[in-house]
């Protein structure tokens, strides 16, 4: 028996251009991929991470929250990433892991808000830096509505509008049948509409 991977530190940064180091993560053997040979979980969040910062971002509308998602996403993966079978259902995997800590992320700010232990969130990040102001105020508008209702409406209608989800993809990801999953969506979507105007 080979003795374990000495730990390295290592720093990511999958919102490179931010200015934000990432909390160091191990490098150990977690999964193989044919034709690759062993993928470290410092390889496994090169490849995927940007994926994973992208639906916490757009679910979540706050970067660091986002980027501190990331890193929960990877903690969790580097104890359970061996157990996935097959090679390409590591970003699928990732996405689900991603919007379940996504949905207690948002649980945890409802119940700030109710007991007014954290600010309102102001969703000026959301929109690129080249977008108008008619764009940025739009986009903030929605995530405000966004924070009215339910999450996993908001997880659902986020997963097929913001991030392009096809309807079975939110299904899975969100953890319902395709049924559930375009009630949510329905439902989220008239209401969005409805407070634009």
């Amino acid at each position: 028996m080979s003795p374990r991977p000495t730990p390295r530190l290592v720093r990511l940064n999958p919102g490179a251009g931010q200015g934000n180091e990432q909390r160091p993560v191990r490098d150990e053997v977690v999964h193989l991929e044919p034709g690759l040979g062993r993928l470290t979980l410092e390889e496994a969040f090169r490849r995927h991470s940007a994926a994973v910062a992208s639906v916490g971002f757009r679910i979540l509308g706050s970067r660091s929250e986002a980027e501190d998602l990331v890193q929960d996403v990877f903690l969790r993966a580097r104890r359970w990433l061996d157990r996935i079978e097959e090679p390409a259902a590591l970003k699928s995997w990732l996405t689900v892991v991603a919007v379940r800590e996504a949905r207690y992320r948002l649980r945890v700010r409802r119940l700030r808000a109710v007991f007014r232990t954290d600010d309102v969130a102001s969703y000026a990040e959301v929109a690129d830096s080249t977008a108008s102001p008619a764009t940025r105020t739009l986009l903030a508008e929605v995530y405000r509505v966004l924070d009215a209702v339910t999450i996993e409406g908001r997880l659902a209608w986020t997963l097929r509008y913001v991030e392009g989800m096809t309807l079975p993809e939110v299904a899975q990801h969100c953890g319902c049948s395709l049924a559930t999953a375009k009630r949510r969506i329905s439902s989220v979507h008239q209401t969005v509409l409805e407070a634009l105007g």
